[in-house]
């Protein structure tokens, strides 16, 4: 007799979101398996293979900023309207959106009718500002997906139901960051310094940014004749990457392969870092870490007056403590961010002390269950669908060693 197929809806609005549904989704199949699953909704690649047919392209919901939103306002309306009559044709047995609280949001507000689970995975940063999203929530879905380890005392404030899965980084490494292994691979000496640069992945972010990081070369490679300078990057602004960095006092090795950054970031003595989820990634490999970040002076002066935050790094937001040096717009210069990185690179107490502090921020980011985050995701979000659907096993490879994975950390002597 054949199995009825499990309906799943997902509004993934952005290329990060994206990835984390189709994670999502690999361990829906497994832990329903032989029941087959449908996926339909919203998404790119990631989900395309697992058959879902997007109902509207990605990028027209990947936007940020005023500048961006406004001119789309009528699209993006109609695709809200589009998706809304979709959903209610189809019933889904779970409506999973995924972050892009801008839209998600207001279409589950457009479904509040409709009876189906809905679940809303990475929760808005409610915690830095516009706290009115925690108070929709309760009357928008039924869960919410915390990523974070503070989020659910925030949320539990405003009646959200909800459960915190896990950050997806901590399952991103197929295996434990090994920084011998990656300068083995290229070749780069156990000995030699070597600086990693993350200057952000937008146009805007390379470009203000590379400037600062070259003098902060320059005056790094005065005390360190051997420094290595290796620029990961992504394939969207790699031309640019190259053409900033050519000429620069150290030559730099750009990288774009994903695949081997955990590795690259345990191999690096220092990154000097644009903030971000990076910050994590750099964390899992506890690799030292100075945070910079500068922006227009409208967008600097508007983020004073709206984000209630203390700090913008997320290590440091989810240590409630400045484990790493935050240089934002006006401390963000060469010297600031030179003498920052000296200490580093001089003290094997400081480095040391934010590598500790570094390890204990990840471990903070596994589920208590020991699950894989994606893991701990699905069972949260099918919640009272779950004892009809799977017999309660874990699935294998749920790693309560997770727990022990920036331990080790680099791999240096």
């Amino acid at each position: 007799m054949s199995l009825t197929p499990f309906r799943l809806f997902v509004v993934a609005g952005e290329p990060s979101g994206d990835q984390l549904a189709g994670r999502f989704v690999d361990t829906l199949k497994q832990l329903l398996a032989p029941r087959p699953v449908e996926v339909v909704g919203v998404g790119g690649p990631r989900l395309a293979g697992h058959g879902q047919r997007t109902l509207l392209p990605l990028e027209d919901l990947a936007l940020m900023g005023f500048a961006e939103v406004v001119p789309r306002i009528l699209r993006i309306r109609r695709h809200l309207r589009d998706v809304e009559e979709a959903v209610r044709r189809i019933r889904p047995d779970l409506l999973l959106t995924v972050d892009a609280p801008g839209f998600n949001l207001r279409l589950l507000g457009r479904l509040k009718d409709l009876a189906v689970r809905k679940v809303h995975y990475v929760a808005p940063q409610a915690w830095a500002w516009k706290e009115g999203r925690a108070r929709a929530l309760p009357t928008l879905c039924d869960h919410v997906l915390y990523i974070l380890p503070f989020e659910p005392a925030f949320f539990a404030r405003f009646g959200v139901s909800g459960s915190f899965v896990g950050h997806p980084v901590v399952e991103e490494p197929a295996q434990a960051p090994d920084g011998l292994r990656w300068r083995a691979a290229h070749a780069v000496p156990a000995t030699r310094r070597l600086l990693c640069l993350l200057p952000g992945s937008r146009r805007s972010e390379v470009t203000r940014h590379l400037p600062i990081l070259r003098e902060v070369v320059r005056d790094l490679a005065v005390d360190h004749a051997d420094l290595g300078v290796v620029v990961p990057t992504v394939p969207s602004v790699e031309a640019l990457v190259r053409e900033a960095v050519a000429g620069w006092p150290v030559p730099a090795e750009i990288s774009t392969d994903r695949t081997n950054r955990f590795d690259l970031f345990a191999a690096c003595d220092l990154a000097i870092a644009a903030s971000g989820t990076v910050t994590l990634e750099l964390a899992l490999a506890t690799c030292p870490t100075v945070v910079m970040y500068q922006t227009s002076a409208l967008s600097a002066w508007l983020a004073r007056r709206l984000v209630k935050v203390r700090y913008v790094s997320l290590v440091n937001l989810i240590a409630s403590r400045p484990v790493l040096p935050e240089l934002l717009q006006e401390d963000c210069t060469p010297v600031r961010i030179a003498a920052e990185a000296q200490a580093l690179l001089d003290d094997p107490d400081e480095a040391s002390a934010q590598r500790e502090a570094m390890a204990r921020v990840v471990r903070s980011l596994v589920p208590e269950s020991g699950m894989q985050p994606s893991e701990a995701a699905v069972r949260a979000a099918l919640g009272p669908l779950l004892p009809d659907l799977v017999d309660g096993a874990v699935l294998p490879g749920s790693a309560p060693e997770l727990r022990q994975l920036p331990a080790g950390g680099r791999g240096r002597p």
